[in-house]
């Protein structure tokens, strides 16, 4: 987005660090995925922010989430002076190139550009409150007025104050007199031709010092998404810094990488407001599941159900990374899965426990599935906390491991780094699954509980009760015991869990 309309100037008269707040002011918005709070408008969100973009209104860049441009020339304690060459007059003359020359269409070609869209684009001239009140409230409420300004009134009509009658022949002087109409139409401007102007121009006053109204918005949008609340002025004048980096490079930054940006430099967010929705219903549906498979996790015995501790758990507790608990159907898999996850959540840690029966298909499958508005792979993602998160998923054989699975085989490949991920899936299911093998690429945690054809594979291998665990359910509850007599040998198969 390399393209120039006019010499905007890098630095400008705005002043460095005015600039850097300005951009600090969006990339707090944008992170809380609030509107931004400009004239009239409602609903645009951030999804981009960059600094001396090249442009001609070049200061700030803001690229929404409705493909539009919110373009920002600041201009520090700007006065409503009527001089050709004062700062107002070449902050208009900068609004006028810009709006002449259009905005990139989006198809990321050289050159390409689009005329600007009042439904999606904005022009905006910021200033500070140390401005005088000629500015601050006759010139910037006078522009808003001149948005819906009824066609059939003259424009001299759209004051309404002496104040705003005081600057529309200096604002109209100033628009009239730039060049750059002549330059690409061959002719000054018609009426018309300023209505249409103002339609996709604003002037707004941004007190960004600390205590000042609109650095106090864009901190209460900090306070959103911060682990530490109480560090918020110091993450927006951290976010200033930022500005500064992005208008010496000329950079752009989306608004997932404001939230990485603000984690490497020590303000480590708490959630992405865009998905939090999702995240809650995550988590409510896999403490639902997971509080119904640990009941099966248990001998339910007339005085009380009887919970046994399998001697596979303490290998996968002490085991990171990526893990398959695999073996036969009824050996157990799922209660394991649940302790895992279980013990997870007891220590305070993120968990997802996940059905795999409920995610085969395409993503849109599974958004359905699970109730989510996001795909599984950005919930996740905007999943944000401190530490390790685990992801388990259980019975994936459920999905066949074959055509079904593709999408949910796509995002567990790409997991963000901070998510574990711990399955079950029944040994020879995933022994005919070249693909999930791969997932699961390395060598078995413990070779005494390993399946001998999956020696490529990360996993535990689950049997049936071992002595030792029949053993530890007999002393628990002596009365039990006869269950497990060797004289009644169907009671050696039987199974603590439903079928996996």
């Amino acid at each position: 987005m390399s393209s120039r309309a006019s010499a905007g100037g890098a630095g400008g008269s705005g002043g460095v660090g005015q600039e850097n707040r300005n951009l600090a002011w969006a990339a707090a918005f944008a992170a809380a995925d609030v509107p931004l709070p400009i004239g009239r408008t409602s609903g645009i969100r951030a999804e981009y922010v960059g600094g001396q973009t090249g442009m001609g209104v070049d200061d700030v860049g803001i690229i929404t989430d409705q493909m539009g441009f919110v373009l920002i020339q600041s201009k520090k304690s700007l006065g409503l002076d009527r001089q050709p060459g004062s700062p107002l007059a070449k902050a208009l003359d900068q609004v006028v190139a810009q709006y002449l020359a259009g905005v990139p269409d989006g198809s990321g070609h050289e050159g390409a550009l689009r005329p600007f869209d009042p439904d999606r684009d904005l022009l905006v001239i910021t200033t500070n409150p140390s401005a005088p009140a000629s500015v601050r409230a006759g010139l910037a409420t006078l522009i808003s007025n001149l948005v819906d300004h009824p066609g059939h009134l003259a424009l001299s009509a759209a004051a309404h104050n002496e104040s705003e009658e005081k600057a529309l022949p200096i604002l109209l002087g100033h628009l009239r007199r730039s060049p750059h109409w002549v330059a690409h139409r061959g002719a000054p401007p018609t009426d018309g031709d300023l209505r249409a102007l103002f339609r996709v121009m604003r002037l707004e006053v941004l007190g960004l010092e600390r205590g000042q109204e609109q650095r106090g918005a864009a901190e209460v949008c900090l306070t959103e998404v911060l682990a530490d609340r109480d560090r918020r002025s110091e993450a927006f004048d951290a976010l200033a810094g930022l500005g500064g980096s992005l208008s010496a490079g000329r950079w752009w930054m989306s608004r997932q990488r404001v939230f990485t940006w603000l984690r490497d430099n020590g303000f480590p967010p708490v959630r992405d407001p865009r998905v939090y929705a999702d995240v809650r219903e995550l988590r409510a549906r896999s403490d639902r599941d997971l509080d119904a498979d640990l009941a099966l996790a248990v001998i339910d015995a007339e005085g009380g159900p009887v919970p046994i501790d399998r001697d596979i758990e303490p290998l996968l507790a002490g085991s990171a990374g990526t893990i398959v608990v695999v073996g036969p159907p009824g050996a157990g898999k799922t209660s394991i899965a649940a302790r895992v996850a279980k013990a997870e959540r007891d220590a305070g840690r993120d968990v997802a426990y996940l059905r795999a029966g409920d995610m085969a298909g395409t993503d849109e499958d599974i958004r359905k599935a699970l109730s989510i508005a996001h795909n599984l792979s950005g919930v996740l993602a905007g999943w944000i906390g401190p530490g390790q998160a685990t992801l388990v998923i259980d019975g994936l054989d459920a999905t066949r491991m074959s055509a079904p699975s593709l999408s949910l085989l796509a995002t567990l490949a790409s997991l963000p780094p901070r998510w574990r991920l711990v399955a079950t899936a029944r040994a020879f299911d995933l022994k005919h699954s070249p693909a999930w093998k791969k997932l699961f690429r390395g060598a078995p945690v413990d070779e005494a509980r390993s399946d001998p054809h999956l020696q490529s594979v990360r996993h535990l291998m689950v049997d049936r009760l071992t002595d030792l665990e029949i053993m530890q359910v007999s002393a628990a509850r002596p009365e039990l015991a006869p269950l497990f007599d060797p004289a009644r040998p169907a009671w050696l198969s039987w199974s603590v869990t439903r079928s996996t």
